[in-house]
């Protein structure tokens, strides 16, 4: 347990002490005393009581921006955590992941509410969302929202308090963008709190990545709520492959305060796990691979919740 001050948790989630208080007051938010007897606050608990936003950025597909997604949302599922997936791909494999198609009509064979309503049309963000389970709701995405790909930048700026006030309902927010730099990716990077780039050591995926952080820096200014990137590496074979080790040197050199130690290797059960409506760590629990993805994700978890300053 990591206490901290009133004081503290304030600036950390920028609300005012008299919400904290009320907080510990109604029993949302346990107060401890430290050795001065001062009230304190577990630094945990409180970033709990708001939501964090992950997005998911790649203009590269392939590289596992939808199964990163999906992994997320079984980890603090396990956690019984309250976790919203937000579909920003019209490819809409997170979407397919968790719902059939035939899941996806009404009773009358037409389309369910989508994110492409709220797009197209502006259909409030609560008529769209979607009950996975008692953890885990979606708003989900379809082919069609391709249309609306290239919606201005300042049009989606005034979008941002809509799927706030959604977001505040749940402690996990989970963003996957499509694999190209349009609308929707500009989306997720103006919601985000912390965007994670999965990195395919190659050639392909090396030689974008600066061109992404540049993207990504130019529409920062525009979030307050950012807070900082990782890269994720990804698909990492078991055997060592020299070309993979020097584009990885190569980026440890360029950004080693923004990489993840742990890896996600290539594992068959990543792919399965796209079409199995089960938790992948209910699915394999006693891989070896298993135990690498969960080492990705207790290393993301300290980041996001015991690493975080106040900006």
């Amino acid at each position: 347990m990591n206490l901290i001050s009133i004081k503290e948790a304030c600036s950390l989630i920028k609300v005012p002490d008299s919400t904290l208080r009320d907080w510990i007051e109604n029993g949302s938010l346990e107060k401890h005393k430290d050795e001065k007897g001062f009230i304190c606050v577990d630094k945990r608990q409180v970033l709990k009581l708001v939501p964090t936003i992950i997005t998911y950025y790649n203009y590269k597909g392939g590289v596992s921006k939808s199964s990163l997604s999906i992994m997320t949302s079984d980890f603090y599922e396990k956690q019984d955590e309250k976790i919203l997936l937000v579909d920003f791909d019209p490819q809409a494999n997170l979407s397919r992941t968790f719902f059939r198609d035939e899941e996806m009509l009404d009773e009358n064979n037409n389309y369910k509410p989508t994110l492409y309503d709220f797009f197209n049309e502006r259909k409030p963000l609560n008529k769209i969302l979607q009950k996975y389970n008692k953890n885990i709701d979606i708003l989900p995405s379809r082919l069609e929202m391709m249309e609306k790909a290239y919606i201005k930048d300042f049009d989606l700026i005034d979008y941002k308090d809509e799927f706030y006030n959604l977001f505040k309902k749940y402690s996990i927010v989970i963003i996957d963008c499509p694999p190209a730099l349009n609308a929707f990716t500009t989306m997720g990077l103006l919601l985000a709190n912390y965007v994670f780039i999965p990195f395919v050591p190659e050639p392909f995926t090396y030689d974008g990545l600066i061109s992404m952080l540049k993207s990504m820096q130019k529409i920062a200014p525009y979030n307050k709520d950012y807070i900082d990137y990782r890269i994720l590496y990804s698909r990492i074979k078991g055997q060592k492959i020299v070309i993979h080790e020097n584009y990885m040197d190569a980026i440890n050199i360029q950004m080693k305060d923004n990489i993840f130690q742990n890896k996600i290797p290539e594992f068959v059960g990543i792919v399965e796990r796209g079409s199995v409506k089960k938790n992948i760590f209910d699915m394999y629990m006693n891989d070896k691979s298993i135990d690498k993805i969960k080492d990705v994700f207790l290393e993301m978890d300290k980041y996001i919740f015991e690493e975080r300053s106040s900006k």
